[in-house]
């Protein structure tokens, strides 16, 4: 009995600790349309990365060209960042931008790409407004389409884009595939330690 109590509270452990998948989305800065992506319901997290760990981009240029940074490479007129735009539908639009150093704009790909991996990044989530947020997210209640794209005009002049790895746990109390081979492997274990105890009652 106590074989089987244990082969189901692990089976029910795996079932509701489902993997996070995860998405490489590449966006061009040079492409109107962006990167869309059909999800599912869920919760949903990105992560920046660049072209050292899987992603095509490290950063966009707006202008083309680097001018007017300082020592450090930062606060330039025009440079290097790693804005992105997260576009729902209906007129439900999330920008996330980084909080800092400087007006985040650099003299490389490289430097943004590290200072946006660190944060802290700031979210323009119109109509709501500019505030401060931990990372790059949101959760979705239904499956819907989802554009990534980069907020700028004209783009004729971009260089780059921008590199996440999204990753969803998916619906709340919906295991994913592998949790469910597992769960049905352990009930079938809690099946032959009852079978057992029942044949070694009978004899």
């Amino acid at each position: 009995m106590r074989k089987m109590i244990l082969a189901m509270a692990a089976a029910a452990a795996i079932a509701s600790a489902a993997p996070a998948r995860a998405t490489i989305v590449d966006v061009d800065a040079r492409s109107s349309a962006g990167t869309t992506l059909n999800l599912g319901p869920g919760t949903y997290t990105a992560n920046y990365i660049g072209i050292a760990n899987g992603g095509a981009y490290d950063a966009w240029n707006a202008w083309g060209q680097v001018s007017g940074c300082d020592n450090s490479g930062e606060n330039c007129s025009t440079g290097w960042l790693d804005e992105v735009a997260i576009d729902f539908g209906g007129g439900n639009v999330d920008l996330y931008s980084v909080g800092g150093p400087g007006n985040g704009i650099f003299s490389t790909a490289a430097q943004a790409l590290s200072v946006y991996e660190a944060g802290p990044l700031f979210v323009d989530a119109i109509p709501a407004g500019f505030v401060p947020t931990a990372g790059i997210g949101f959760t979705l209640a239904s499956a819907q389409t989802v554009r990534f794209f980069v907020d700028d005009t004209p783009l004729s002049d971009n260089l780059g884009g921008v590199s996440l790895d999204l990753e969803s746990a998916g619906p709340p109390g919906v295991p994913e595939p592998s949790a469910w081979a597992l769960m049905i492997a352990g009930f079938g274990l809690a099946g032959a330690a009852l079978r057992r105890r029942r044949a070694a009652v009978a004899a």
